[in-house]
Order: structure tokens, then C-alpha cells, then sequence
């Protein structure tokens, strides 16, 4: 009588190499970039129509951020569930579902007549879209099974997010000349065609076992809360004072001390009782989710600092200012290949701590330009940081990929993406902070020089705050002179604006170079191990081919 041969066995037999290679891979990769590049190009809500005051050094819209950012926790929430729903029901009905409600919430909100319909579609956008991306990099690692390919697929996919979230500055352009509604028409475009591609392409994958649903869930309730608690750590510095402060303060480091405890005594005893050999401990996911963080905390906020820059120090005006960044475009699309055999050749704390050292590197550089610097000596900062930021993106997927628990992928990448969305946000607010508190500084020692007395302060940023809303100065003429006015606009607010960014991108690159040391010596955990037959999540039920036939077992009868 023969004896039975499971499929666990079989596949555990086949070695590697013999493994038949999805024809679909290359145009479900299509589709993964192209439905990431539809989310990270959709424009932001204060370029949809929003107006904001014009004020000094967007005080304004450092408030508008305040109250934008709390979003950034239903942002959260869905792309951890998006992923750990992929892994559990199937990764492309997911992808699907999500990519469908993305595009038709886009045009909701396009053709939104009331403040509540469009309020209600971007609800239906900030769900659905956060359900999808992390997927769309999961994807990537359940169907490029060779590390050659996988390796290349990550990095197409890095340059195309990257290139997405540059050209989102594109709907200010949009937005002056056609209409916020316009502004729509990228993301909705890009967001069809990736899920037609999509649908035609996208193998079904989910989880197979080996990683229990508990541990993934403990994991994500972990990333969610440790995100959270580090947000609201920062904005208790912006929305409460006195006493209160440290208080709320020691009540946040208090709550993220009792949850590593318990997360850490969860693996513990989730380790006995299982024997699952391939959790990622506590610690490690924390440093995993940091670095996450710090990733997307200089891509976003670095280019459009510099764009304000060239916008109010330079005053190269909307377009030109635009066109100015195109170092960051060129040089993403020229280093393909050099990112690629980096990837491939070195180790991942080296790539990671060189990469982020490089784009520390550029934002210092960039911190000593001035009122006056030539357009050509900012080129090499921009190009040394998108440089930087290639490879140090590019080997953190593909460690990131490697290292989590294979088997549940998708909740894994949405706590990566969390961790990104968290890092952005929280930048964009310290960086709006610094430029406030220093220009605003910068400002009021520049009047005091010029002979303004000090109780007439807040009348000369009350008039600057009027010409910068091409308003006319509502005050008497007794109490600021046209002269100061005007030399307030034409040189000591450009000053005063420019130590502020000046301010904020010392911080951040000394900040990064400290990271670079923490990476160095803090990511030697990390053990990046090949897939191999039996660890491999293959995107359908694999049958051995004719080559690989298993043989029978020694005691079985013809």
C-alpha cells in the first residue's frame, strides 16, 4: 500500500532552483508600482481648494498640520489592517478591494458638492488607499522569489514612490491653473490603470501558516500604539503648556514602557508554547519601525522645505521653484542600476548607515546656503541626499523583507508603512516648529537692529503678515514707517525664513548622524537568510514538476 505524500513534503523535497517562476510576476509588479505611485502622488487636502493664510512663516498652516495629522491614526489603522487582512482572507482580493474604493473615492471627492459628501469620500479615500499600499510592496515579496529579481523589483518600486511623493508638489501647479478638482486627475488616472493591470496580473497569495495570527495581531497592536504614543508625544509639545506638559509627558513614556513589557512577555510565552523560531523580538521590530520612520521623515520634508526655500528666500516663483527639484527626478532615474549592484554586493547595516549618512550630508549642505547662493552649488546636495536615500531605502526593504516573518508578510510591510506615514507627519510638524521659532527670532532681532522699538513688534509682523496676503497694511502710518515694510519683504523676512529651514535641517542631520551610529552597531541582529524551498510563499499550490518527481519511499510496493 502506498503511503501518502503531503504537499508540505513534496515541496519540502524540491530544491529551490526548480521552482517554476510566475510568468505574471513582472506585470504584477507593474501594477504594484503603479497603484503605490497613484496614492503617493495624491495631493494633500490644503492643495484642494483649502485656503490658508499667507502668513509669516506659515503659522497658519502649522496649525492646519496640528489638526491635519490626527488623521494620520485612521491612515495607521488601515494599512495594519489592510495587510493583516491580506494575509488572512488573500492578498489580491485585498489589493482589489482596496485599489477599487482608492479610485471611486477619488472621484467622489472630485465631483463632491457639499462639505460633507467631500469630508465623507476622503474617508473613503484615506481607508481604502491605506488598506492597498502596504500590500502592494507584500506583493512583491510573495512573487519574486529569486534574490536577483527581488532585488531589482524593490528598487524599481523605491524610485517610483519616490518619484511620486516629488511630483505631488505638482499640485500646486494644478491647482492654481485648472482648479483643485483637477489636482485629482493623476491619482485617478495612475489608480485605474494599476488595478486594471492589476486584476489581470496579481496571483492569489496568503498566509499558509507557521506564524500564528495571534503574534501578528500582538505585533500590529504593538506598532499601532508605539506610533501613536510617539505622535502624541510630540504634539503635547505643540498643544499643551505648564505643568500639564510634563505630566501628559511622563504619563506617554510610562505607557510605552508598560507596553514593551507586555509585548516582550506575550514572545516570551508565545515563544514556549509555540516554538516559533521566526518572531521578531520587541526590540528589533522598535528599531525596524524607527528607521521606517526616519526613511520617510527626510524624503518627504527635506524636498519640500527646499521648495519653499527657492519659492520665499530665492522667489523663483511656483513654477520655477518646481522645475528646480528636478535634480531629485534625474538622479533617481540615473542610478537605477549602481543602486542595484550596491543592493546585491554589501552588507545591509552598511548600505542603510552609508545611505542615511549621505542624506545627512546633503541637508547640512544644504543648511549653509544663503540668501544669494547660486542655483548650481544646490544641485550636489540634492543629488548626494536622493543618492543616499536609494540605497539606504532600497537595502532596508529588501532587509526588512527578509528578516520579518515570511509567512505574514502584509502585516509586517503595513506596520513599515505605518511607521513611514507616523515619521512624515511628525516631521512636517517639528520641521514647521523650528522654522516658526527660529525665523520668527531671526525677525524680531533683524527690526530691533534696524531701530523698531520693541513694543511695535507685533505691529511690523502684522503688516508683513498683510503684504504676504497681497493685503493692504491696515495700520497707521505713525507706527510703521513704509521703509521697514518693505525692508522686512525684500530682505529680512527671505533672512530670517532661511535660518529657520537652516535651523531645522542642522537638527535633522545631526539627528541622522547619530541614527547612522545606532545602525551600525544595532542592526548586527539582523541575519538576512536566502529563501529557501520550504520557507518560500508561493503564490498557488505548487505541484512538483515532471524533473523533480518525488520518489517513493523505500517500503512502498509498485
Amino acid at each position: 500500500m502506498k503511503q501518502a505524500v503531503t504537499s508540505a513534503q513534496a515541496s519540502a523535497r524540491i530544491p529551490l532552483q526548480t521552482i517554476e517562476r510566475d510568468p505574471r510576476r513582472w506585470g504584477a509588479l507593474a501594477a504594484c508600482c503603479i497603484v503605490a505611485f497613484s496614492e503617493l502622488v495624491e495631493p494633500r487636502l490644503h492643495h484642494m481648494g483649502l485656503r490658508i493664510p499667507h502668513d509669516a512663516f506659515g503659522a497658519s498652516f502649522h496649525q492646519f498640520q496640528i489638526l491635519n495629522s490626527f488623521t494620520i491614526i485612521l491612515f495607521m489603522t488601515s494599512m495594519l489592517l489592510g495587510g493583516f487582512l491580506g494575509d488572512l482572507l488573500g492578498r489580491r482580493r485585498v489589493f482589489l478591494f482596496g485599489a477599487i474604493g482608492y479610485v471611486a473615492g477619488n472621484v467622489l471627492v472630485a465631483s463632491a458638492m457639499s462639505i460633507e459628501w467631500f469630508i465623507t469620500a476622503r474617508i473613503l479615500v484615506a481607508i481604502c488607499g491605506g488598506m492597498v499600499l502596504p500590500l502592494t510592496l507584500a506583493t512583491i515579496r510573495t512573487i519574486f522569489d529569486d534574490r536577483e529579481e527581488r532585488i531589482i523589483a524593490i528598487v524599481l518600486y523605491t524610485i517610483t514612490t519616490s518619484a511620486a511623493s516629488l511630483l505631488a508638489l505638482l499640485a500646486i501647479l494644478i491647482e492654481s491653473n485648472f482648479g483643485w478638482r483637477a489636482t485629482l486627475i493623476p491619482p485617478i488616472v495612475a489608480g485605474a490603470l494599476g488595478t486594471a493591470l492589476a486584476w489581470n496580473y496579481l496571483p492569489f497569495s496568503k498566509a499558509l501558516g507557521g506564524f500564528r495570527r495571534a503574534d501578528a495581531l500582538a505585533a500590529a497592536v504593538w506598532s499601532l500604539l508605539f506610533l501613536g504614543l510617539m505622535y502624541g508625544l510630540l504634539l503635547v509639545q505643540f498643544i499643551i503648556n505648564g505643568g500639564l506638559r510634563f505630566i501628559f509627558i511622563s504619563i506617554i513614556l510610562i505607557g510605552l514602557g508598560a507596553i514593551s513589557f507586555g509585548v516582550a512577555r506575550w514572545q516570551q510565552r508565545s515563544a514556549r508554547e509555540s516554538e516559533n523560531v521566526h518572531q521578531v523580538p520587541v526590540y528589533a521590530l522598535t528599531m525596524l519601525l524607527f528607521i521606517s520612520a526616519a526613511l520617510s521623515f527626510a524624503l518627504i520634508n527635506y524636498p519640500m522645505r527646499l521648495y519653499n526655500y527657492f519659492l520665499v528666500v530665492r522667489e523663483f516663483g511656483f513654477v520655477l521653484s518646481g522645475f528646480a527639484l528636478l535634480p531629485f527626478l534625474i538622479t533617481m532615474l540615473s542610478l537605477v542600476r549602481p543602486t542595484v549592484t550596491l543592493t546585491e554586493r554589501y552588507s545591509m547595516p552598511l548600505l542603510i548607515a552609508g545611505g542615511m549618512g549621505l542624506m545627512a550630508t546633503g541637508m547640512l549642505l544644504t543648511a549653509g546656503a544663503g540668501t544669494t547662493t547660486p542655483y548650481i552649488l544646490m544641485i550636489a546636495p540634492m543629488v548626494i541626499f536622493t543618492f543616499g536615500y536609494l540605497i539606504a531605502s532600497s537595502a532596508w526593504s529588501n532587509a526588512f523583507l527578509n528578516v520579518i516573518p515570511k509567512d505574514l508578510v502584509g502585516i509586517n510591510v503595513g506596520m513599515s508603512r505605518a511607521a513611514g506615514a507616523a515619521g512624515s507627519t511628525i516631521g512636517g510638524l517639528l520641521l514647521s516648529a523650528i522654522l516658526i521659532s527660529v525665523g520668527q527670532r531671526t525677525l524680531e532681532q533683524r527690526a530691533l537692529e534696524q531701530g523698531l522699538p520693541p513694543e511695535q513688534l507685533d505691529y511690523a509682523v502684522a503688516a508683513l503678515n498683510a503684504v504676504l496676503q497681497n493685503e493692504e497694511p491696515m495700520l497707521p502710518v505713525e507706527n510703521i514707517p513704509p521703509e521697514l515694510v518693505s525692508a522686512l519683504l525684500m530682505s529680512n523676512y527671505r533672512e530670517a525664513y532661511m535660518s529657520g529651514l537652516a535651523a531645522g535641517w542642522m537638527l535633522v542631520g545631526v539627528i541622522y548622524f547619530a541614527i547612522v551610529l545606532v545602525i551600525w552597531f544595532g542592526l548586527r541582529w539582523v541575519a538576512v537568510h536566502e529563501p529557501t524551498a520550504a520557507t518560500v510563499i508561493r503564490t498557488q499550490p505548487l505541484t512538483p514538476p515532471a524533473s523533480a518527481a518525488v520518489p517513493p519511499p523505500a517500503d512502498s510496493t509498485a
